[in-house]
């Protein structure tokens, strides 16, 4: 045997990369549902096979090949809590190749969109809806196409059990009292105090300014000011003191301080 032909029957791929298409069987059959369930590692499917398997086999669903999901770069292997998940659904399409010599170890690499001109035939290689009992249509209300042509979005129904159908409508009344009214030019202080002309008191801008300046300029304490406080942490010192020489049974002084205090 010479190098080339011993390098072709012992190469990981054998004597070349064997392409296939196939179809991911229903979950209705315990085996796909189990792998579709996360009942396994990875991600695994069930995949009939064109001319692995034809329409008129009698291989059942669950003794049809499992193929592995190769995912992109941008997906993330798990490593790092970086993961996508595969949105891969029964009746899908798919392409594949073999990795293992002699048409073993199949593994999925992509999917075929659907088209909306592709119907079911209710053969073992029609394009089944994806939906189940547990996987119900959703916003899209049961489309099932990806391609060129965008999705049709939903229109409001007009049987809908939700509210009576009337708009709210604007507070005219209301509105007509404010200042202006409804027919004039817009006026200044129109929505009264909550306008940025007033304050929470009602006052002026110009009356609160007043107000603010007559206080800085009078005596006492204010916001701001430093306050020596010794005197009275020095009672309240004492205070302290006493009480706990009532509490050994000497209130002789004890009175005397509340009455201070």
């Amino acid at each position: 045997m010479d190098f080339d032909e011993d390098t072709k029957k012992y190469s990981f791929l054998g004597e070349g990369v064997s392409y296939w298409i196939g179809k991911l069987v229903s979950t209705e059959n315990g085996s796909q549902r189990t792998l579709m369930g996360g009942g396994s590692w990875g991600y695994r499917y069930r995949v009939r096979m064109l001319a692995d398997y034809s329409n008129k086999d009698t291989v059942e669903d669950n003794d049809v090949f499992v193929a592995q999901a190769l995912i992109p770069l941008t997906a993330g292997t798990g490593a790092a809590e970086r993961s996508e998940s595969i949105n891969l659904s029964q009746g899908d399409m798919v392409l594949g190749i073999f990795l293992g010599p002699d048409r073993t170890a199949p593994f999925i690499l992509h999917a075929f969109t659907r088209g909306t001109e592709v119907e079911d035939d209710g053969s073992k290689f029609g394009i089944e809806s994806g939906f189940t009992k547990k996987v119900k249509p959703g916003l899209l209300e049961g489309q099932e196409s990806s391609q060129t042509a965008s999705a049709t979005y939903p229109e409001l129904k007009q049987n809908s059990d939700k509210g009576n159908g009337k708009g709210k409508g604007a507070p005219v009344g209301q509105l007509g009292k404010l200042k202006g009214g409804l027919d004039e030019e817009n006026a200044v202080g129109a929505f009264g105090k909550l306008s940025g002309n007033t304050g929470s008191s009602g006052l002026t801008l110009q009356e609160l300014r007043q107000r603010t300046a007559e206080r800085n300029a009078s005596e006492g304490n204010r916001v701001g000011d430093t306050v020596d406080i010794s005197e009275e942490r020095a009672f309240e010192a004492s205070l302290d003191a006493e009480i706990e020489r009532a509490r050994a049974g000497d209130r002789s002084g004890l009175d005397e301080a509340l009455e201070l205090y």
